[in-house]
């Protein structure tokens, strides 16, 4: 009974490769006795019986030696079709099923190499085996679009290309079949993301029309340190263990600014480099403008105001000297030197 236990064997693993394709049980295969089909009263009956179409749930062919060559039998699910080499051997198991239709081809120890499925519902599909035959590369089409899957000695998928509606995209795998790596191609734009063995993304570079965009996260996946390019000038910002922003330095057209953010992600001071000449504004927490330092070309001035803004303190120093100016809270100066 070898030749039916390694029929039944290969169509077991054919069934699940197949993801359901080939739905009909070699277990009545195994069933198949090794004499004929026909019993000798049988086939004289036949043979002395007027011309008819032949009937009959399996056909077997053998060689002159007797070994089987070629089996084919309908069930309840479908056809299986066996063609074996001269050792008796599996090498071709064809089953077409209502389920769709699957394709077997086996090397010379019968061990399965290749596989190919089709079906209405589930697409196309194409996996090749190794010498022990476990599946070590898959390629689908399904309604979603075409994938193509690699797979280590232990079954575990490590690289897989597929391509959707809005675009395409790779993953890599680890030895536990996380994904470590994604890249990804969409209406948007390209974007890469790499993840650590937690599966939480650690570093990510995207594009969005004109606008370059790379991130880094802690290991809880939150945003630590972010980096745009956009028309406008590049920036980088510093986020706090909730991704809530911390500093910002943007280089701009009118020059560079550096923006520091309290725990209410308010900004508290401002540096710029302008043309006029460098800056620097302190805000309150109602993010009221208290303090501000510049040095224009005319010479450097310092402002001090109260929460209105009015009543405060300017001094200023011009190319005839020092100018202090004190303000109530109308914004009326009360007191100025010289």
């Amino acid at each position: 009974m070898e030749i039916e236990q390694r029929i039944e064997r290969l169509e077991r693993q054919n069934r699940l490769m197949m993801v359901g394709l080939i739905g009909v049980s070699l277990a009545a295969i195994a069933s198949w006795p090794l004499s004929g089909l026909f019993s000798p009263r049988e086939a004289v009956a036949q043979a002395s019986a007027p011309a008819r179409t032949v009937e009959a749930e399996a056909f077997r062919l053998v060689d002159r030696n007797g070994k089987v060559r070629s089996e084919l039998r309908a069930s309840e699910d479908g056809l299986v079709l066996a063609v074996h080499d001269e050792n008796g051997r599996p090498r071709v198991v064809l089953s077409p099923t209502n389920l769709g239709t699957g394709l077997l081809l086996c090397d010379e120890d019968g061990t399965p190499r290749i596989g190919v499925g089709a079906s209405t519902k589930d697409g196309s599909d194409i996996r090749m085996f190794d010498e022990k035959g476990k599946s070590r590369l898959e390629m689908k089409t399904e309604k979603d679009g075409p994938s193509l899957r690699l797979r280590d000695d232990k079954g575990n998928g490590r690289i897989a290309l597929f391509t959707a509606e809005h675009g395409c995209g790779l993953a890599v795998y680890d030895e536990n079949a996380k994904a470590s790596t994604l890249l990804a191609v969409t209406d948007e734009g390209p974007a890469l993301r790499l993840n650590d063995k937690n599966q939480k993304p650690r570093a990510e570079l995207a594009m969005f029309g004109d606008t370059a965009r790379l991130r880094l996260n802690d290991e809880n996946g939150k945003a630590r340190v972010g980096l745009l390019a956009m028309k406008g000038g590049p920036s980088v910002g510093l986020f706090d263990e909730s991704g809530d922003p911390t500093a910002e330095l943007t280089a701009s057209s009118d020059g560079p600014w550096l923006r520091l953010y309290d725990d209410k992600h308010y900004p508290r001071a401002v540096l710029a480099m302008i043309k006029d000449g460098p800056s620097l504004a302190l805000f309150d927490e109602n993010r009221t403008g208290r303090a501000g330092l510049a040095v224009p070309k005319a010479g450097p001035t310092l402002d001090l105001c109260d929460e209105s803004r009015r009543a405060g303190v300017q001094l200023c120093t011009i190319a005839d000297g020092p100018h202090l100016t004190l303000l109530d809270r109308s914004g009326t100066a009360i007191w100025s030197a010289p």
